[in-house]
């Protein structure tokens, strides 16, 4: 996985907050200036945008997009919107609530199939560090690597969420046919709104 600078990932995390801004002023925005804006970055596996109101850190929306192989201007521009805009878990974004909230992108590594069985799947992540990928028929989901401490989780728990995340009982990633695979994630942060970038530290 391509290791991003300090001064790329700040240039990552304006391009997702600029999205998000001119998609409240104008929904049929010019997204092509803003991926250009992006160019020369490379193409990721994926990349991860999360709102966070503030000072609380209350989540306002999380999306992403993998798999795709599409430049991370791209990825960066239609995660931002859908994290702003389209999470069915919350009600989008108001033009009043652009100055009290940060912006963070996650920039995710390859999938690596877990290739152990039974309980071994389970050292083969480490917290902190490590998301799950989940596969299952037609169904799959990312849990980031902040997702256990954002929860409260221990390791068999976040196995257990990923498996509740694609509609199956919480043991079933013990089994054969459960496809796992683990990932890394780089990921920078506003401190404050619309201020300084930092990359979050992860083991």
């Amino acid at each position: 996985m391509r290791q991003y600078s300090e001064t790329e990932g700040e240039q990552i995390v304006r391009g997702a907050r600029a999205a998000i801004e001119l998609f409240l002023r104008s929904p049929n925005l010019d997204r092509n200036m803003l991926v250009e804006s992006l160019k020369g970055l490379g193409s990721p596996n994926g990349v991860f945008v999360t709102v966070l109101h503030y000072p609380t850190r209350e989540l306002r929306g999380r999306m992403g997009i993998h798999g795709a192989r599409k430049h991370i201007g791209e990825l960066v521009v239609d995660a931002a919107i859908a994290a702003g805009f389209e999470d069915p878990k919350f009600v989008p974004v108001s033009l009043n609530e652009s100055s009290h909230m940060t912006v963070e992108v996650d920039i995710l590594s390859d999938f690596e199939l877990i290739k152990s069985s039974g309980k071994g799947k389970l050292i083969k992540v480490k917290m902190g560090r490590d998301g799950i990928y989940i596969k299952y028929g037609f169904k799959s989901a990312v849990l980031l690597p902040s997702f256990p401490e954002e929860n409260n989780l221990d390791k068999t728990g976040f196995f257990e969420a990923a498996c509740k995340a694609v509609g199956i009982q919480k043991d079933l990633w013990m089994q054969p046919n459960i496809k796992l695979y683990r990932f890394r994630a780089q990921g920078f942060a506003e401190t404050e709104p619309d201020g300084r970038v930092i990359e979050i530290k992860r083991e």
